[in-house]
């Protein structure tokens, strides 16, 4: 009978120890916080949702980040651009032609070699142009062994530069939409081109941009009538600093 009252008493010891541990383990709520239901069976646990990707504003308002991305062909196209340090080309309107101003750009600097030599006034001449795009101011010389006119090759010209503000090709490239849309566009002075073709102001933009650089060598704009700018014989990474400069003679 002793016997039997040790037996008992030793399971009751053990039935406690067991229910004590599994209380001691269950996890506890913090004060005030609500705890997540268990999932039903068969039923996969909630995960939470996460936060939108958001940036702080102007004044401390949040601004959620735009969706709205290039397409791959488009953004293919633009990451080109990026490869381009300098660049030179003829520049025309209308239809191509062969009497053109011929420019070359690197950064901020530009010079215009023109096609003939330019009466700026009575006894002055010019035929080229040094551009400072950044302060918009430019200075022209007659640099050509022309005597008759071209007597003072290192005379200088005060121009205005409204004159010679042209959109350049890496102009047109800046205003080009994430909506724009992408195709072949054929060839142009030997080279595969693709189109870009996009909305700005009510007007239909067309730029035939070469496949291997990204840079534009056509822009066509449909308006009622057509506006054709063209850049011909488009070359790349050929400009150095000392050619942005009138040389002493």
């Amino acid at each position: 009978m002793q016997y039997k009252h040790l037996l008992l008493r030793f399971l009751l010891m053990i039935f406690l120890a067991v229910f004590l541990f599994g209380c001691a383990t269950q996890p506890q709520a913090a004060p005030g916080v609500p705890t997540a239901p268990s999932p039903a069976p068969g039923q996969p646990a909630v995960q939470p949702t996460p936060a939108p990707t958001a940036t702080p504003g102007a004044e401390g308002e949040t601004v959620i980040a735009p969706s709205q991305e290039y397409s791959p062909e488009l953004k293919k196209q633009l990451d080109k651009i990026a490869k381009i340090k300098s660049y030179s080309f003829y520049y025309g309107e209308g239809k191509p032609q062969f009497e053109a101003d011929q420019w070359f750009v690197k950064g901020d600097k530009v010079k215009i070699v023109m096609f003939e030599i330019n009466a700026w006034r009575a006894d002055q001449w010019i035929d080229t142009v040094y551009l400072d795009r950044s302060t918009r101011t430019g200075v022209g010389y007659c640099e050509r062994r022309e005597p008759y006119r071209c007597r003072d090759r290192n005379r200088v010209f005060d121009l205005e530069y409204k004159y010679f503000d042209l959109t350049l090709p890496m102009d047109w490239i800046a205003e080009i939409p994430a909506d724009a849309k992408v195709s072949e566009g054929g060839m142009i002075d030997d080279r595969f081109t693709k189109k870009i073709v996009y909305e700005k102001g009510g007007r239909q933009v067309t730029l035939f941009v070469d496949e291997f650089s990204g840079i534009p060598m056509q822009v066509q704009i449909m308006n009622g009538e057509e506006e054709f700018y063209y850049f011909r014989d488009m070359a790349i990474n050929a400009v150095k600093d000392a050619d942005l400069v009138h040389q002493i003679q």
